[in-house]
């Protein structure tokens, strides 16, 4: 209903957060997936709302909460233990001898994604989330066009079609959805809150792997979840 609107400022901004936390994170967080697998990657990997926190303080002022500083630790160890529960029930591969490289790229990634919310979050800061979000998902395609090609020429295989709708149908939910929805949160309450709350995915997908995929619930996943909640609980009350 408005037109587009986005100062050069915002772009550069906009593009910088889709570049380092879309793009470049993503990118070595499969990197550090294949060196050191899901069960060890993906719960270092997630410890970004910790480091989005730190962040924001410097860039953006965000307060220093003691209580919302807490919360965010136990969050992260209830989704971590979370995350590493559902990994070791989908991957057999253990991480055989310690790969520094595979560990480190891990934590990097941890950095990219924290970086670029909270450069979403100035981005964001003056202009309407749709705006921001068609910036951010246009480049970020752009980007991705090179790369695919490249990959392409190098001899990579080409989805089939049946892999294709299925890509197309999780892209549309898991990224464009997802991507508009968290720009939004982004600009409602700041990066370091939905960094938090878009972290605790793997809590929604428990119920929904146990009643679709019929799996079964640990100790240690219930554990997680009550982790989880009383950490996100401090944040969102910053008592």
């Amino acid at each position: 209903t408005t037109p587009l609107y986005v100062p050069f400022e915002s772009l550069i901004f906009l593009i910088s957060s889709v570049t380092i936390g879309l793009i470049i994170g993503d990118i070595v967080y499969l990197t550090a997936q294949e060196r050191i697998g899901v069960s060890y990657a993906f719960p270092i990997a997630n410890i970004y709302p910790i480091t989005t926190y730190v962040i924001a303080i410097f860039l953006v002022g965000e307060t220093i909460i003691i209580s919302r500083f807490v919360g965010v630790i136990i969050a992260v160890l209830g989704v971590t233990l979370i995350s590493k529960e559902q990994a070791n029930k989908n991957e057999e591969q253990e991480m055989k001898k310690f790969d520094a490289l595979g560990i480190g790229l891990a934590f990097v990634t941890a950095i990219c994604w924290s970086l670029g919310s909270v450069l979403l979050q100035i981005g964001v800061t003056d202009i309407d989330p749709l705006d921001a979000n068609f910036v951010r998902m246009f480049f970020g395609g752009a980007i991705m066009i090179p790369l695919f090609l490249t990959a392409t020429k190098q001899g990579m295989s080409k989805p089939t079609m049946r892999a294709t709708k299925i890509i197309i149908l999780a892209g549309f939910f898991g990224t464009t959805l997802a991507t508009l929805l968290y720009t939004y949160v982004v600009k409602l309450i700041g990066a370091s809150v939905a960094a938090l709350l878009g972290s605790t995915s793997p809590l929604f997908a428990i119920p929904i792997s146990i009643m679709i995929l019929k799996e079964s619930f640990s100790k240690r996943s219930l554990l997680g979840v009550l982790l989880t909640v009383s950490g996100v609980a401090l944040v969102v009350l910053a008592i």
